[in-house]
């Protein structure tokens, strides 16, 4: 499996629905779009989701990490951290 781009990753710096990560040389490493031929907002929404990727994964690796410990309960901790891993892959 490929690696991603380093994060953080911002969005709206130069366009608002272009996701550029500063390590770099700020070119867009994502740009979204709406074909729908009106401005809703969805397309700056959908840059800010991709922009907060990188700390997304990094957060659920915590959780992973913290469920992995939790084998008690209604709902097993090791049975979540297995459904998170799988949506890692």
């Amino acid at each position: 499996m490929t690696k991603h781009t380093p994060g953080p990753w911002e969005s709206g710096l130069d366009f608002k629905n272009a996701v550029t990560a500063p390590s770099l040389d700020d070119s867009p490493i994502a740009t979204t779009h709406n074909f729908t031929g009106y401005d809703d907002g969805q397309q700056e929404a959908n840059a800010r989701l991709i922009a907060a990727a990188p700390q997304l994964l990094e957060e659920l690796k915590l959780a992973i990490q913290s469920l992995e410990h939790l084998n008690h309960g209604p709902h097993k901790g090791t049975e979540r951290a297995k459904a998170l891993m799988e949506a890692l892959a």
